[in-house]
């Protein structure tokens, strides 16, 4: 047995997160899924959609003798589904010189993980030229895990393979045509990469690679011309991988490809037709919204119901070490709702309900959801997203608007939307990070989606019975408006954030609304942007930020509520303009010169896409919670009647004529003086959900200048709190 040399490699990267094509087959017997990038096989996923196998998997081709091409990069590729919303891709790649040309199509085994590659190699050389060589190189990455793996050649029954193996998961790969020769080896020491461009032939032929940053290279042995079918066939060990890569050659493609495509077919047929609506069947708005509907569904994982990532890839490529968890192949609540809502727009509902199962069970005890999480619910980054939050909350109160839960079922949720809802009033809108990951903006959305949040808090409560919060709850949102609207009228014309068109999508404002209108003009001056001749917006004043598609959406949400449907639907052409060459929409768009961008496929853009196209079919926006219009559309509009106090947030200072109201986690009973403890009061706490007991001291005719001193003994504990706390009221 020959050891290759250059243990453990060098040091690992993932490849650029802009995607031409994702696909995977809608089976639970099929846990795999593939992205395409430059003409290639990039990452794969398995046994679970957070968790990737492989980095990539492409072509060399040499003649043997002086010829080198390596089919990302000096070929030019262009890729098509076999037809509109069936993730089954063909992709055409053309060699920078014209010497061959190569088609690949690619499909996902609906009854196994495996994915099957029709491979044809069309030699252009003239008379004298040495017949083309085909190599296959893959580069494997299981569990995650880009450093640490093993890779050798061997046989299953009879069968040459190459195999990889790590942490409980494997690879295979095997070929229709056999092989010529095969090797294992290090990543950028000894692998088949550095072999070919070296000796335009494998030369090295290695054994076994053990403990380190693993490749595995193989010649095809096949002729031009021909078709050549290869496998990636993935298990527990490497036995199972290589039998079910065995299956999938024996049953051969066009037996896969036929199931695999009839089961997004049947899955389409099932979808309101609402892209022919609007465009007509074929239409480029038919067919990108059939994709966006593939890419929400390949973007779940059948082992997890409910679950969905936000993107098939690794962002940041360059910056990528296994010790460093910044995929975007992680769990945000945001996704998971914006994806079951998109399907539910699109007349699906089962997934509504799977999604709130999963977010019920992976919430927090204190209420919240993580930033980002594994799909086990483990959180990965630290940070604190309030939006996050919310969003299972809006998915909550749509499924019970559109019939999904009935009555009867809203007990069993009750508790997760009360323990948001309170973990909301809790924090305010500056606390931790708007919902681009940043915390030096005004965070105007995060204040919008919070007070709707709160506000389906409380009509729940109601629901159930619990009068008191409920009205707790309603304060709460009250005196978060009053703190929104304040912060509209005192806005920085200098520094606008197109974050304030999503109030309208909420329901927080109407699209009409005089500050709105104001905050909207500041936006336009200086964030609108242009991407191939079409408009965008960046988020934030910064030249260096890019345009993103999300928000072209939610402006074109704002003028479907504004009844500027025209308007709407040339936004939806915008979004269509930018769409990558496969179809796939982007986070966002860093070169406003070309199609597509970064982090694509985006799943909260597609979702938001399907969304849209609803929206300009009903006249209306399918996800709006109603609760801030009824309650802030009357004339009378509530004002805040009290000022909180919470321990984690001690104002100094409350108007005169507010009452204030006391949130301790526990029953508590307030000892309170507004004169300097000349004379005392006590107040008991009412304890109105676990974690929050509450007293309001009715201080409204103590007069201005005055001072209100308090502290408070645990009930339960008998334990004083030992510090006096002092509030000044100020006029």
């Amino acid at each position: 047995m020959a050891d290759a040399p250059g243990e453990p490699g060098q040091p690992p990267r993932w490849l650029p997160i802009g995607k031409d094509g994702v696909g995977r087959a809608l089976s639970a017997d099929s846990r795999v899924w593939f992205t395409i990038g430059n003409g290639i096989l990039n990452e794969i996923a398995y046994p679970r959609i957070d968790q990737t196998a492989v980095r990539d998997f492409g072509l060399i081709l040499t003649d043997g003798e002086s010829f080198f091409a390596e089919e990302r990069r000096d070929c030019t590729a262009e890729i098509a589904a076999v037809e509109p919303g069936v993730p089954f891709f063909e992709v055409n790649s053309t060699h920078s010189g014209g010497r061959f040309s190569l088609r690949k199509r690619i499909v996902s085994d609906p009854h196994r993980p495996a994915i099957l590659q029709q491979v044809r190699v069309v030699d252009h050389g003239g008379e004298g030229d040495p017949p083309l060589r085909a190599h296959a190189l893959l580069a494997p990455h299981l569990v995650n895990n880009n450093g640490m793996g093993s890779a050798w050649i061997a046989e299953y029954k009879g069968v040459p393979m190459l195999f990889a193996e790590a942490q409980g998961s494997a690879v295979a790969l095997a070929a229709d045509c056999g092989w010529r020769a095969r090797s294992a080896g290090y990543a950028g020491i000894s692998d088949g990469w550095q072999d070919l461009s070296r000796h335009r032939r494998m030369e090295w032929q290695y054994d076994r690679a053990f403990n380190g940053n693993v490749a595995l290279t193989g010649e095809l042995d096949c002729e031009p011309g021909e078709d050549v079918l290869v496998v990636l066939g993935f298990g527990r060990i490497w036995t199972e991988a290589a039998m079910r890569a065995r299956l999938a050659l024996d049953a051969g493609f066009d037996t896969a490809a036929h199931d695999y495509a009839g089961q997004w077919r049947r899955f389409q047929q099932a979808m309101l037709p609402l892209g022919a609506q609007l465009g007509g069947v074929g239409s480029i708005t038919d067919r990108l919204y059939r994709t966006s509907l593939a890419a929400v569904r390949t973007h779940e994982c059948p082992s997890v119901p409910g679950a969905r990532i936000t993107s098939l890839g690794v962002p940041w490529a360059a910056l990528q070490n296994d010790g460093y968890p910044a995929a975007c192949h992680l769990v945000r609540a945001r996704d998971v709702v914006s994806g079951a809502g998109a399907l539910l727009a699109a007349g699906s509902a089962m997934p509504v309900r799977e999604a709130l199962d999963y977010l019920r069970s992976v919430q927090e005890s204190d209420g919240h959801w993580p930033q980002n999480f594994w799909l086990d619910g483990m959180a990965a980054w630290q940070g604190l997203q309030l939006d996050e939050t919310a969003q299972p909350l809006l998915l909550a109160d749509l499924a019970l608007r559109r019939g999904v839960l009935d009555p009867a079922a809203l007990h069993g949720y009750w508790p997760m939307v009360r323990d948001a809802a309170l973990f909301l009033a809790r924090h305010d809108p500056q606390d931790g990070q708007d919902r681009w990951g940043r915390s030096d903006g005004s965070a105007v959305h995060t204040a919008g989606i919070r007070l709707a949040g709160m506000l389906i808090g409380a009509e729940w409560a109601g629901r159930v019975g619990e009068e008191r919060l409920q009205l707790h709850l309603l304060d709460c949102a009250d005196a978060a408006r009053d703190a929104l609207l304040r912060q509209m009228d005192e806005h920085d014309a200098e520094a606008p954030e197109t974050d304030v068109v999503s109030l309208v999508r909420l329901g927080v404002l109407p699209p009409d609304d005089p500050r709105l209108l104001r905050a909207i003009e500041a936006v336009d001056a200086r964030l609108r942007t242009e991407v191939l001749g079409v408009p965008g917006w960046q988020r934030s004043g910064n030249a260096l930020r890019p345009t993103r598609p999300v928000l072209t959406i939610e402006r074109a949400l704002l003028a479907v509520a504004a009844g500027r449907i025209e308007e709407a639907r040339a936004l939806l052409a915008a979004v269509e303009t930018i769409a990558g060459a496969g179809g796939l929409l982007p986070e966002r768009v860093d070169d406003p010169t070309v199609r597509g961008g970064v982090v694509m496929p985006h799943l909260w853009t597609h979702a938001e896409h399907i969304k849209l196209v609803r929206a300009i079919a009903d006249g209306a926006i399918f996800d709006q919670p109603p609760q801030a219009a009824l309650r802030y559309g009357a004339a009378d509009i509530p004002r805040s009647p009290i000022l909180r106090w919470r321990p984690e947030n001690p104002v100094g200072t409350v108007p005169h004529g507010k009452r204030l109201r006391i949130e301790l986690p526990a029953a508590s009973e307030l000892h309170w003086s507004s004169d300097d403890w000349a004379s005392v009061r006590n107040t008991p706490t009412e304890t109105l959900a676990p974690g929050l007991s509450v007293a309001d001291l009715p201080i409204e005719a103590v007069p201005a200048g005055s001072r209100i001193t308090f502290t408070w003994r645990d009930r339960d504990q008998e334990i004083w709190h030992g510090i006096d706390y002092a509030i000044d009221i100020v006029s």
